[in-house]
């Protein structure tokens, strides 16, 4: 089943299911937020108080989804600066948010 046919598919699915709205509104937010800090991170590498203060985002929840992003292959760590670990966005992810 390509994507076009997949996406479809769930669409309808959850047409007819009903998909709770918490959970639409969450997903929703958390797409918001990797999209917030893809954004300053395709900018320059940057550490966490940095982009806390580029972003406006919560400390705690920026570093976690930094981590996230890290694991799953969105971000890497450039160097250290200041103490602090400084992150940029991996290339082929940096095409994806400039598009």
């Amino acid at each position: 089943m390509d994507k076009v046919k997949a996406k479809e598919f769930l669409r309808s699915l959850l047409k007819s299911r009903g998909a709770p709205k918490e959970l639409l509104a969450r997903q929703k937010a958390h797409r918001a937020t990797l999209k917030v800090i893809a954004e300053a991170l395709g900018k320059e590498p940057m550490t966490v108080p940095q982009l806390v203060e580029a972003t406006g985002l919560d400390s705690k929840d920026l570093f976690w989804h930094v981590n996230a992003m890290r694991k799953y292959g969105q971000v890497e760590i450039r160097e250290e600066v200041e103490g602090y670990l400084s992150y940029t966005l991996i290339e082929k992810q940096q095409e994806q948010v400039h598009e």
